[in-house]
């Protein structure tokens, strides 16, 4: 079967598909990518076929900047993003390039399935309009559907129109198959209960040869692992949340990421590094303070990693607001985040036992991996 996987070019929309396209090619399936920006030269490196495919996001955000005449990308008066800004730029300025684009490579070679992330919406549109199957990949908990309905849907429905359907007889948010790798208890109840959904194991990926810091074997004090994700982190936002780690008694390891690591000078127990491999970290770290990147939640979740959330853009602040709700995790807004109240957080943190944490362990562990996924793939859509 030809699988088609298409992708925008960010770290938290194409490593969460990794696993998933390694299984199939692994089953014996052609697999290819379509994507833009360094991503088409990072998965030719690891074997896949590239189709150049839409825009980044940093260049649909800057276009609806320029047209909007916003000076940045809006925030709400508690420093949240813009809810309308962020639909439009995904629903429509993302979506209308993607699908474009892929039309033009389906006239030349059509697959027999597209599997989508959840910022691709214009995969799901442009394979609904040649009659392709697509299986939409959640790498977010998915929004209420009032939010869909006010935020997403008449962006969506223009894209539609504009190809001469009125009526579309797919929901590109759902796609004709919904791979959930979220715990239920971080989705709304409609979408736990939609007859598209296919619950699927998240599993954490990184490239090879990333490389994985010293992790003290003595025991003697608990590992706290920090990263800002690699989008929206700064270091005016690192110094601080590190200013109040550091007062911990602990090993502090430091993911900078999207930072530029002009942190100062920091105690010994303090180790920076730019990137580091996460999932082979994780099962060493006794708190994650992390910035509400959906894979470091899902990432803690599956080992029970206690963590401490600072949400600072994107889908972040839905995340934190979950998590929270859910006893999953604790959570400090912007507007309260100081070096003080993210020692005081995360000594609690490390200290406490949550229930709830066990019990979606428990339930990660159970779902199927994305190898025990495939054939189930193949048999309904193949």
């Amino acid at each position: 079967m030809r699988i088609l996987f298409s992708s925008r070019p960010s770290y938290g929309h194409v490593y969460p598909m990794m696993p998933l396209a390694y299984a199939a090619r692994a089953a014996g399936h052609e697999v290819a990518f379509a994507t833009t920006g360094t991503f088409l030269e990072r998965l030719a490196r690891l074997g896949f076929p590239v189709r150049p495919a839409g825009i980044s996001i940093d260049d649909a955000a800057l276009r609806l900047i320029a047209e909007t005449g916003a000076t940045g990308f809006p925030r709400d008066e508690r420093g949240r993003p813009d809810l309308s800004f962020g639909g439009r730029m995904f629903a429509d300025v993302l979506a209308r390039a993607t699908t474009s684009d892929l039309l033009e490579l389906f006239d030349a070679e059509r697959p027999d399935l597209v599997v989508y992330e959840q910022g691709d919406l214009g995969a799901g549109i442009a394979a609904g309009l040649v009659g392709v199957p697509a299986v939409l990949l959640g790498i977010s908990p998915q929004w209420p559907d009032a939010l869909v309905e006010q935020h997403l849907r008449p962006w969506l429905d223009g894209i539609w129109a504009d190809h001469g359907v009125e009526r579309p007889t797919v929901d590109a948010a759902f796609g004709d198959g919904y791979l959930d790798i979220f715990p239920r208890a971080l989705q709304e109840p409609s979408v736990v209960a939609h007859p598209h959904r296919m619950a699927l194991r998240p599993v954490p990926w990184a490239e090879p040869g990333s490389p994985l810091p010293h992790v003290p074997a003595d025991g003697s004090r608990p590992l706290v692992y920090v990263t800002l994700g690699t989008v929206v982190a700064n270091d005016d936002v690192l110094r601080l949340v590190l200013e109040g780690v550091a007062s911990l008694d602990a090993h502090v390891l430091v993911a900078l990421g999207a930072a530029a690591g002009d942190l100062g000078a920091l105690p010994d127990h303090v180790q920076v590094q730019a990137f580091l491999d996460q999932s082979r970290l994780m099962p060493a770290v006794d708190l994650v303070v992390h910035h509400g990147g959906s894979g470091t939640v899902l990432g803690a979740l599956a080992h029970g990693v206690p963590q401490l959330v600072l949400p600072q853009g994107a889908d972040q602040f839905v995340n934190a607001d979950l998590l929270e709700a859910a006893d999953l995790a604790q959570v400090i807004e912007p507007h309260d985040l100081t070096a003080d109240e993210v020692a005081t957080a995360a000594k609690t943190a490390l200290a406490e036992r949550r229930p709830a944490v066990d019990a979606v362990r428990a339930e990660i562990a159970a779902r199927p991996s994305p190898a025990e996924l495939v054939p189930t793939l193949v048999e309904r859509f193949g």
